[in-house]
């Protein structure tokens, strides 16, 4: 038999290894928080670096001339997830239909807007209207578009492009689900959201 004493001392024991384990993780935890701490301030301090060179780059007129250009070739080449097809001045024009459409009532009513966009597009696209693929590459371009404003920073044409992303995203999913039609908030959301929101979707 196993005396009460030793009984006693093992209990002791794990309970003493228990505590120095959680002390072990408590110290691991700190460290990991200090090194996450030392690393924001790290790419604080970098940022704030980027932004002097920034500064002082502006007041370099040829710097800022090089910096537009730069930007250009990097649009050109990077689609932000756009990849122009056969089809692509078809679907640009869309967009272009799309937006006019949507400007003639902007100032009313969002959705009377995204109704007149909508009408206008089916009249003039019937093709891409019955085509999901074609649609997904209207997605596309609006991401696009959305994309490439919030890096120059124009949030509210950032914001439109992504509203009707959004709303073009639906309509593929009720195209796909054969669902009954209605107007999501999310969409409303987008055209009314800040730099933060935009850049998460």
């Amino acid at each position: 038999m196993v005396s009460k004493k030793k009984k006693g001392r093992s209990k002791a024991k794990k309970a003493a290894r228990k505590v120095e384990e959680e002390k072990e993780k408590e110290v691991a935890e700190q460290q990991g928080a200090q090194d996450e701490a030392t690393l924001l301030e790290d790419a604080i301090k970098l940022a704030a670096a980027e932004k002097e060179a920034l500064k002082s780059e502006a007041g370099d007129k040829e710097g800022t001339v090089a910096k537009d250009a730069a930007k250009q070739i990097i649009a050109k080449m990077c689609g932000h997830g756009y990849v122009a097809s056969e089809e692509g001045h078809i679907i640009e024009d869309f967009l272009q239909t799309f937006m006019s459409g949507f400007k003639n009532l902007a100032a009313v009513s969002i959705a009377d807007a995204f109704y007149e966009a909508t009408t206008t597009t089916q009249d003039k696209y019937p093709g891409v209207w019955s085509d999901i693929s074609k649609l997904k590459l209207v997605v596309s371009l609006f991401l696009f578009n959305a994309t490439q404003h919030v890096l120059e920073g124009d949030i509210q044409h950032g914001r439109g492009f992504a509203s009707f992303a959004c709303y073009m995203e639906e309509i593929i999913l009720r195209l796909q689900t054969n669902a009954k039609a209605t107007f999501s908030w999310k969409t409303i959301e987008l055209s009314r959201a800040d730099e933060r929101t935009l850049v998460n979707i």
